[in-house]
């Protein structure tokens, strides 16, 4: 989904290559990695995810993350349930900082993209709602289907998606966990851009190099207040004479 053109650096992370991470400039490039899973999040996703954004807030160098998943079948389908249904979960020190796949409740100062190619089902929606930007492929599709098991989105979708779209239409997507298409969620204002799978443009898209490679943007989010007051810890600091800041977690 993305083509960024500096040379990768390698981004070391845990997780047993669940999750891939490299810095490109000043942007960090965080993959799910389990396309045969369709990039759902189990323990290692969790992990990998949570430990690429605590080095991003510690690293100066890092401005912008990009998130996206690895294949062109699945952005993220949401939460391993075979291993929900075996009773694992993440339950490390920082899982309630951090929380829903190690992104839902992690507050940073640092803009985040999704990147999103094939579904975005479920929780891969909820990666997709607690992102700052979102730019989508044309075969994406959004939705949360957690109704038609009995279930709800357990990691904010529920609430988040009818503030981010027109309410009634969110409460719609909600109650009866129809899917949506990509044009249709760009319409609503969900992501904000749709591009052609897999080409040049989809890449030039999801690359925020003219403009964040060349400012120091020292504003500070207001998304860093909502992670705290879901957390009932302290936000991040803005960082000032920098890195642009983001979080526009809503």
């Amino acid at each position: 989904m993305t083509d960024l053109v500096e040379d990768p650096v390698p981004f070391p992370l845990g997780g047993e290559g669940a999750v891939l991470a490299e810095v490109r400039g000043h942007v960090l490039l965080v993959t799910i990695n389990r396309p045969e899973a369709r990039n759902a999040v189990d323990v290692n996703v969790t992990r990998g995810i949570g430990e690429a954004l605590d080095r991003a807030e510690q690293d100066a160098d890092v401005w912008v993350v990009i998130l996206t998943g690895s294949g062109d079948l699945s952005f993220c389908a949401g939460q391993d349930l075979k291993e929900a249904a075996a009773g694992v979960f993440f339950d490390g020190p920082e899982a309630g900082r951090w929380g829903f796949a190690g992104y839902a409740n992690h507050a940073v100062s640092k803009p985040t993209i999704a990147a999103v190619n094939g579904y975005a089902l479920g929780g891969g929606t909820e990666l997709v709602l607690v992102s700052d930007l979102a730019v989508a492929s044309e075969t994406a599709t959004f939705g949360l289907p957690e109704v038609t098991r009995g279930i709800l989105a357990g990691a904010g979708g529920s609430f988040r998606l009818p503030r981010q779209i027109p309410q009634k239409i969110g409460m719609e997507a909600v109650l009866t966990g129809r899917p949506m298409t990509a044009q249709r969620a760009y319409e609503l204002g969900l992501v904000n851009r749709v591009v052609p799978p897999r080409s040049s443009s989809t890449r030039r898209s999801v690359w925020p190099t003219r403009s964040w490679r060349t400012r120091r943007w020292p504003c500070k989010c207001p998304s860093e207040s909502r992670a705290a007051s879901t957390t009932g810890s302290s936000p991040p600091r803005a960082r000032t004479g920098g890195a642009p800041t983001g979080k526009l977690r809503s």
